[in-house]
């Protein structure tokens, strides 16, 4: 950025901030615990073509990552419109935008090697990666995805 503003350095801030008071958390999960991967997935997040890249791209990324065996990825969904569309792809002038390249989810549900399930907005884990929460939603989001300070552990 070759002209910042306030406002920028501002967020600045507040970034370098929190990468200074976060340096201590870790991301841990227990020996012998649930080994079935869920992903999230906060369907106006991926509205953007260019944000539905990533989206596909971070799926694509699990797919390649996660072992082979027999169990589905769950995939948890908090809009009602896109897991319609994904089960009964239905194209009209809303959704005829959505580029072919996209597809590979809904051939993925068909292959069973993904599961999309329903979600509340509430319970949603993508939330702490695609917006602003208030702090205490930021916390109960960091317990879920399993991040806790290191020290904590006894390290």
């Amino acid at each position: 950025m070759q002209n910042p503003k306030q406002v920028h350095v501002h967020v600045l801030k507040h970034i370098l901030r929190y990468v200074k008071g976060t340096t201590k958390v870790g991301l841990f999960y227990q020996r012998g615990g649930s080994d079935i991967l869920h992903g999230y997935n906060d369907s106006s997040y991926s509205a953007d073509k260019d944000d539905g890249k990533s989206t596909t791209g971070m799926l694509g990324l699990l797919a390649e990552i996660s072992r082979k065996e027999e169990a589905q990825v769950e995939i948890k969904v908090d809009n009602k419109s896109a897991i319609a569309l994904i089960k009964n792809p239905v194209f009209h002038g809303r959704s005829k935008h959505i580029d072919t390249r996209y597809h590979f989810i809904r051939e993925s549900v068909e292959k069973e090697q993904i599961r999309i399930e329903y979600v509340s907005g509430d319970e949603q884990n993508a939330d702490i990666l695609t917006k602003a929460l208030p702090r205490v939603k930021f916390e109960e989001m960091k317990i879920k995805l399993g991040l806790k300070e290191v020290t904590s552990l006894g390290g």
